[in-house]
């Protein structure tokens, strides 16, 4: 037992020697970063942020990996635009007083560190600017690219970053001619005619780094710095260990990879298993956000016979299994119930005529929706369908493709806005504890456990309407609103069934069959695919977790200390 104890201790000092330098005082609300890349290839980055520090004297930005780039013109102004004063040779190890209003270079054994004291404790703001020589390199294609990690793992816990690549000579990137990656950080990326835009996601951003890649075709800087790879290497190493994150917390893998995390992530995992085991689980990191929200469905649940007290929309950060794919087939079924669409079939061809489903568009209807999200993409739909009142699968994932930041932003409000409503009517409040980063974590009140008991209920009760054999006078329009809220629990196909058992001309009443549900998880399956492979392509889009290998630029931490 005695010696169990000693290793137990031993353990923990070196867990505790692990992470001494992670300081969990001190945060980043946000980092705005500017990086305009010059004719000769180099890059000015002028780094504005915001930032809260606790304990500490000083801040730094950590740079290694550099190759054959340097860091020049190295400059820091404080939040009133002043320059502060540059010393040759920065003293990590001196006192607060002495660092105040001063910057400097300290060099380490993998690259260099941009520091500068930060005077008295508080809320500070301060912009760092610097030139990288060599940031553009010329790939062996006839190419060109930059792969740049703008930030690091480890850093202080950060709430926003937001990443603007413009450049000098007027160059206007426009697809394909000019493609863009982001890999580490939950957000997007989008190519506009005068700038490359990375951003994190303003809801649980899940920041681990940010690393970019921007592909260039042909010479369009005078570069002199060479990268002994092709377009498609580089590209495809970028990819290795990449992720997509679906709605509900999980992860899809670039080619269905395992992220096997290397050795950190295996003592990592050991650090959370041996605080469990010693009792100090409040350590333990907090599982993702719809953990601590989860509903367990047990075959003790009682059916629940009504309409939840809330829209599936409103309810939807409660629901762990639903998805974008099941929120639109929801909503085109929604419609066509309340005949704002016709599904119907044409034919095309000359010569080999082929029938074909799409959904004429009623442009008559002008009731109002039940909710911005709705009318959001109600308004997407319009868009895509042209001047016709005719919507194909195709054009809806073409307009999707080259609209990925409205589509993006339109997922994005989905968990936002149910969010917020919950919180504010008392569903869910936020934890006392924050996670073991720092970030908020949300739990359900009794109300809110009571409505997911309503959702689950009712999905009990829809698997098994045949057996109850229920039927009001007015069941067909209520029916259709059941047949809505299955699309969104993913249930349709069976729910559909379910109904005529009961009544077997239930089908001879409604807009829609079996059909029209293929059709509508065909259009839905295919517009999220749409916005992915944007992003893959390179077209702007969602950024990817994880990736982003072998960049350039990238050291170590940083922040406040």
């Amino acid at each position: 037992m005695v010696k169990f104890m000693k290793k137990i201790v031993t353990l923990t000092l070196v867990f505790l020697m692990l992470f001494a330098n992670i300081s969990f005082a001190n945060s980043i609300d946000s980092i705005n970063i500017k990086a305009e890349i010059k004719k000769d290839g180099s890059v000015m980055i002028t780094d504005h942020r915001i930032f809260k520090i606790d304990k500490g004297t000083e801040h730094f930005i950590s740079l290694g990996n550099l190759a054959d780039s340097t860091v020049t013109d190295f400059k820091v102004f404080d939040n009133s635009n002043k320059l502060l004063k540059k010393i040759d040779k920065w003293n990590v190890n001196a006192s607060r007083e002495e660092k105040n209003g001063k910057y400097g270079i300290n060099h380490t054994s993998n690259g260099i560190e941009l520091c500068f004291g930060i005077g008295e404790l508080g809320k500070k703001e301060f912009t760092i600017q610097y030139r990288v020589t060599n940031f553009i390199k010329n790939l062996n294609d006839g190419n060109q690219t930059f792969y740049w990690k703008f930030i690091n793992e480890n850093m202080d816990p950060i709430d926003f970053v937001n990443i603007e690549v413009t450049n000098e000579i007027g160059y206007k990137f426009e697809t394909p001619k000019t493609r863009i990656w982001g890999y580490g950080y939950k957000g997007n990326t989008q190519i506009f005619s005068d700038k490359l835009i990375a951003t994190t996601a303003k809801s649980n951003p899940s920041i681990n780094y940010m690393v970019l890649l921007g592909i260039f075709e042909g010479k369009v800087f005078d570069s002199q710095s060479n990268f002994d790879k092709s377009t498609e290497q580089l590209i495809e190493q970028s990819r290795q260990g990449s992720f997509i994150y679906r709605k509900d917390g999980s992860k899809q893998y670039y080619k269905n990879q395992k992220d096997n995390g290397g050795l950190f992530k295996s003592i990592w995992k050991i650090v959370v298993v041996f605080f469990a085991l010693t009792g100090a689980g409040s350590l333990a990191i907090s599982k993702r956000r719809k953990d601590n929200l989860k509903f367990e469905e047990t075959d003790e649940l009682n059916y629940y016979r009504d309409l939840p007290d809330e829209n599936f929309l409103i309810s939807d950060y409660l629901v762990e299994e639903a998805n974008v794919q099941s929120i639109i087939s929801a909503l085109l079924l929604k419609w066509i119930v309340e005949e704002r669409l016709v599904n119907k079939k044409i034919e095309e061809g000359f010569i080999f005529k082929k029938e074909k489903d799409v959904f004429k568009i009623n442009f008559t209807d002008t009731r109002p929706f039940d909710s911005t999200i709705e009318k959001d993409f109600w308004d997407i739909v319009l868009k895509a369908c042209g001047k016709d009142d005719i919507l194909t699968q195709s054009e809806l994932n073409s307009y999707i493709k080259n609209n990925t930041k409205r589509f993006n932003t339109w997922m994005e409000s989905i968990n936002k806005t149910s969010k917020n409503y919950l919180i504010r009517n008392n569903y869910v409040k936020e934890q006392s504890k924050k996670s073991f980063l720092g970030s908020t974590l949300y739990e359900r009140t009794e109300k809110g456990i009571n409505l997911q008991k309503q959702i689950y209920g009712f999905k009990k009760y829809l698997l098994d309407f045949s057996l109850l054999n229920e039927r009001d006078v007015n069941y067909v329009k209520l029916w259709d609103s059941y047949m809505v809220w299955a699309a969104y629990l993913g249930i349709t196909k069976e729910v559909y069934e379910q109904f005529k058992v009961v009544d077997p001309q239930f089908e001879q009443q409604v807009y829609y069959n079996p059909s029209t549900f293929i059709y509508i998880n065909s259009i839905s399956d295919s517009v999220y695919n749409s916005s992915i492979q944007s992003s893959y392509s390179g077209f702007g889009g969602t950024s990817f977790g994880g990736g982003g290998g072998g960049s350039f630029g990238g050291g170590f931490g940083g922040g406040s200390r």
